[in-house]
């Protein structure tokens, strides 16, 4: 099966005015012994236009080790899912690091608190972001002087099992603005568990009589993962260049399932006891390319490109142990991303103008198969599914900014 889709989007005009809180100073007034003590605290966190800021400079934060710990802790931040999202925003979010979109996870896993120099929140981003992105999460990472820098870190923890990561970051930057990096972390995890599944329920022949089953399962688990990237970023003044490569790969992740079941209906008077293990397996390969020029009359150009490719594979055995049956499937994915963007920005005054346009080709083929030993393998046939896309978009913003309370702006 083959699908060819292109897609060509222009957004459309769009006015919103946002209301963001005055910033205050905080005092603290505390009396001891019939003494006053005035004490001014530094605010990090001040509202936006668009959001809030929070600055890391000082900020007790940047303490913390981990900049995705750190960034867990800032308001507007929901943490209960072990990921980061912006409260009550529901939607797609985009996170940027330095003005590069962040297409890994690992990106951020390898910067540590104090890294940071400002993390900004935008929560009514502009049309430059995406028509469907939702929440913007801007991170800005401190400037290191000339020198060879290496940092490390691991971390131990023990509960049902054993789990344990590390990484290593090396950078060596020079005076002209020549920046040379590479980066590797390597993680594994694991858990078990036992369960305990009871169920009641009933039918229109048995009403008001109820049937129950009865579940214990044994539950294991048991995952890799590897990540290195290395790359050249240079700067001079407004002007600034970089390429970066990145391999991710999950070498073994193996989720194990035993489990015997118990039932009261009359039909079924055999126990069932099963056994499920899944085999999973992924590697990609990232490339970026991005640019960020100063051209005459004081316009600002940015060029980003990506490439991404990568490959997912599992395999699932299931045992019906009364019966003997066995059911084998595998599945395995291959995909590839191409994309491009371009965007101009000028000032004039209180006025940000931004124009830009965006292409994205990906592709993905995707193959399934499934053999069973009871003879009856048709149930599931193998199949292959390819699709391609091809995305193009373009737009035009304007920013208007009354004061630091309110903003006015306009998309097409």
């Amino acid at each position: 099966m083959k699908h060819h889709i292109l897609t060509i989007a222009m957004l459309i005009w769009s006015g919103a005015t946002i209301l963001a809180e005055e910033p205050t100073d905080s005092i603290t007034l505390n009396e001891t012994l019939g003494e006053v003590t005035v004490t001014a605290q530094r605010k990090f966190t001040r509202p936006t236009s668009r959001g809030i800021k929070i600055s890391m400079v000082g900020n007790p934060l940047s303490k913390i080790g981990s900049a995705i710990e750190a960034i867990k802790q800032m308001p507007m931040i929901d943490a209960s899912s072990g990921g980061i999202s912006v409260l009550g925003k529901g939607g797609n979010q985009a996170i940027y690091i330095n003005g590069k979109l962040m297409r890994n996870n690992s990106e951020l896993d390898m910067l540590s608190s104090e890294d940071l120099e400002s993390v900004e929140i935008i929560t009514n981003p502009s049309s430059k972001y995406g028509t469907e992105i939702s929440t913007v999460i801007l991170i800005k990472t401190k400037k290191k002087n000339e020198g060879f820098y290496a940092e490390g870190s691991g971390k131990v923890t023990a509960a049902e099992e054993w789990s344990e990561n590390g990484q290593v970051s090396l950078n060596y930057h020079t005076e002209k603005g020549i920046t040379l990096f590479g980066d590797m972390s390597y993680g594994s995890s694991g858990f078990k568990q036992k369960r305990d599944y009871r169920e009641k329920f009933a039918t229109a022949e048995n009403m008001p009589f109820e049937y129950t089953t009865h579940t214990l399962a044994n539950v294991k688990s048991r995952s890799q993962s590897l990540t290195a990237d290395g790359g050249i970023d240079y700067t001079s003044g407004k002007n600034s260049a970089g390429v970066k490569y990145t391999f991710s790969r999950t070498p073994s992740n193996h989720f194990s399932y035993h489990a015997k079941s118990l039932s009261s209906v009359p039909w079924i008077t055999d126990d069932i006891t099963s056994t499920n293990n899944l085999n999973t397996q992924s590697f990609r390969h990232y490339m970026n390319g991005y640019a960020d020029i100063s051209l005459p009359f004081d316009i600002g150009m940015r060029i980003d490109l990506d490439y991404i490719s990568g490959k997912n594979s599992s395999s699932n055995i299931t045992v019906q142990e009364e019966t003997t049956t066995e059911i084998f499937n595998h599945n395995e994915t291959a995909s590839k991303l191409a994309a491009g963007k371009i965007e101009f920005t000028r000032n004039f005054g209180d006025w940000e103008i931004n124009a830009g346009a965006d292409y994205t080709y990906t592709y993905s083929n995707q193959s399934f198969t499934s053999k069973s030993n009871s003879g009856d393998n048709n149930m599931l046939r193998p199949a292959t599914d390819r699709v391609k896309q091809n995305l193009a978009s373009g737009y035009l913003s304007a920013d208007y900014r009354l004061n630091d309370k309110y903003c006015q702006y306009a998309i097409n």
